[in-house]
Parts: C-alpha cells; sequence; structure tokens
C-alpha cells in the first residue's frame, strides 16, 4: 500500500468512526510513530487495514472485470471499433450440434449473462 491509499482509507476510517454516539475526536490523536495513542482505536484501525488488505484483490478483480466488460463504452461506435484502441475483449463460442460455430465479442450485460450462465452451468456440473 503506497502513502496515498493510506491517507484515504484513514479519512474513511476517522470519518466512520467518529460517527459513533459519545465518540470523543481526541481519540484519534496520533504518537510520532502514526499510531493512534488510544490502544483500542489503534485495534480498530489495524483491523482496518487488514480488513481492506483482505478485500484488495478482489477489489482489483472487479476493476479488471469492468474494464473487459465496459470494453464498448471505451471503443466501440455503434459496431465499429474505432482505432487505435488498446483492448482485450471477451469471445463468446456458440456451437449447437449441426450447426456451423460461431464466435463473436461480448460485453456488457451480454458478457454479465453469459459469464452468470457459465457459472451456472459449472455449478450443475460440478
Amino acid at each position: 500500500m503506497n502513502e496515498k491509499q493510506i491517507a484515504a482509507l484513514r479519512e474513511g476510517f476517522e470519518t466512520q468512526y467518529g460517527k459513533r454516539d459519545g465518540f470523543n475526536p481526541k481519540y484519534l490523536t496520533r504518537n510520532g510513530w502514526g499510531g493512534y495513542v488510544n490502544g483500542r482505536i489503534e485495534d480498530a484501525w489495524q483491523e482496518w487495514i487488514a480488513c481492506y488488505q483482505h478485500l484488495a484483490p478482489m477489489v482489483e478483480d472487479a476493476e479488471r472485470y469492468l474494464w473487459l466488460r465496459n470494453f464498448d463504452l471505451r471503443c466501440k461506435d455503434g459496431v465499429n471499433i474505432n482505432p487505435p484502441c488498446a483492448h482485450v475483449h471477451a469471445s463468446l463460442y456458440s456451437h449447437a450440434v449441426g450447426t456451423i460455430p460461431a464466435v463473436r465479442l461480448v460485453t456488457g450485460d451480454e458478457l454479465d449473462r453469459a459469464i452468470d450462465s457459465a457459472r451456472e452451468q459449472e455449478k450443475k456440473t460440478c
């Protein structure tokens, strides 16, 4: 975590913690090492950081997914892809028995439906 992330987390922590009934702002006083003087506040801060660190990989995955999902908002004008546009896209392969296979680009709501459908099928077969 960089200093900017820590500062944003600390601001969120202090805002949320400060909303408690009977909260005294002096409890947010920090010592010379950046920790809170009040031990209970310091423990709560460390738990806040641990929670963030646990969730950070999931947030990163969600950001990656949204980047992929919203490809059409960045690079498409109707049907045409507007170059230059660095992108990664998802291709949907469909093939019913006795038909010619088809592959096409999917994004947005269609990508969500395809992912949800594949996950449901996986639940049924695994």
